[in-house]
């Protein structure tokens, strides 16, 4: 036999004669260790703990669980800590009533958990999985996966979970993650090409995103802060992110991280997720998050007095660049001032409305000023043709492609 690849540990069980497995209730030794499976009685619960099991003898095992009307395994409970199964490990069709717990288990070969249903959480805390993993149609409270390993492909679809931890799990190479529950993925490692779809991610902070998709995800309540090569992410279908609060705030996507992480941590954020969006081709989404990084520039106070000063005003004219109706608006204001001014020097309504529209143009208004009246159109010519260069910017980076 191979050597154990199980770190040492410390049974917290009655151990075998022979080895680290749990005793069979009335013998001194472990399922592995008896003379006759025939003698095994597991009184509805399969424990498994230290035990080194092949594939011979998880099937027999597995057979005293076999309930041939509903053609599945039925037991009360799984405990399978540190256990090590040498051979292909299959657990397919089974029921259980409580949890079932694979804390430290270490799988050497093919891996499969398929129609699994539990009453309460499934756990493969810090478990390796050297062989092809497969989970599929898995049903519980919550799902555990923390600090687990995964040196080959793996993929799960659990249809009926509240949560999917997958913090600190490695997965070497690659996972493809389909759940209706939640996923945590704060500190993975994303070895190879990975997808999680259909659900919503509570954080990815902490991991190494290079090679994720993530394809119609609710994002509204995830995490990014810390994220490794962020600008590599790629986000397909339908995603969605959380918007301001306020009715007067500007609607746009914004990151959970606000708030949360420094004004220059959520800037970084904010940039690296605008890059992604734009080597997708997708100006129009990544215009949100460009505008998100101007608003975390603008309240840093590592940014000198004047780039604040200029980023407000840059806010306040166009939103960045990214308010058409504000740059407009703005340009309205500006005609409105000049219209006024002309009409207090004497010029009629409609004289000073078509000067002050000419003005905002940059057209010289060939008309008689005061000294106020002028630098008012002096600063109209410049604000004009400004203004509408930031509109025109606006309503192309929401219409390119």
């Amino acid at each position: 036999m191979p050597e154990d690849p199980r770190p040492d540990f410390d049974p917290k069980w009655p151990v075998c004669a022979e080895c680290h497995g749990v005793q069979v209730e009335g013998h001194k030794v472990c399922v592995a260790h008896l003379a006759d499976l025939a003698d095994y009685e597991p009184a509805g619960e399969l424990d498994l703990r230290g035990v080194t099991v092949d594939s011979a003898l998880l099937a027999g095992v597995l057979g005293r669980f076999r309930d041939h009307e509903a053609k599945r395994y039925v037991m009360r409970r799984i405990r399978c800590d540190h256990t090590w199964f040498t051979g292909r490990a299959w657990f397919d069709n089974i029921e259980v009533a409580g949890e079932a717990c694979f804390y430290h288990a270490h799988f050497s070969g093919q891996t499969s958990f398929r129609v699994v249903t539990a009453a309460q959480e499934i756990t493969f805390a810090m478990a390796r999985f050297a062989g092809p993993t497969a989970m599929a149609r898995l049903t519980a409270t919550s799902i555990i996966l923390e600090r687990a390993s995964f040196a080959r492909p793996f993929s799960i679809y659990a249809a009926a979970t509240k949560k999917l931890d997958c913090m600190g799990t490695v997965f070497e190479s690659g996972a493809e993650i389909t759940t209706t529950g939640a996923v945590d993925a704060t500190g993975a490692r994303f070895g190879g090409p990975s997808t999680i779809s259909h659900t919503a991610v509570l954080s990815l902070a902490h991991s190494d995103v290079s090679n994720l998709v993530l394809t119609d995800v609710d994002l509204r309540e995830c995490s990014f802060l810390g994220a490794h090569r962020l600008d590599q992410l790629r986000l397909d279908g339908a995603i969605q992110f959380a918007r301001p609060d306020g009715r007067w705030r500007s609607r746009r996507r914004v990151l959970a991280d606000e708030g949360e992480g420094s004004p220059e941590q959520v800037s970084a954020l904010y940039r690296s997720l605008r890059k992604s969006f734009e080597d997708s081709k997708n100006e129009a989404g990544a215009g949100d998050f460009y505008y998100g990084e101007m608003e975390a520039r603008r309240h840093s106070t590592a940014s000198s007095f004047a780039e604040r000063a200029i980023l407000s005003f840059y806010w306040a004219l166009s939103g960045y660049g990214q308010r058409a109706i504000r740059a407009l608006a703005t340009l309205l204001v500006v005609i409105s001032v000049v219209t006024a001014v002309l009409m207090a020097a004497g010029q009629d309504f409609g004289l000073a409305a078509r000067v002050a529209l000419g003005t905002a143009l940059s057209k010289d208004p060939q008309v008689e000023l005061t000294a106020t009246g002028e630098w008012i159109v002096l600063v109209a010519r410049f604000l004009g043709p400004l203004l509408l260069a930031l509109a025109v910017l606006a309503i192309r980076s929401r219409v390119k492609r």
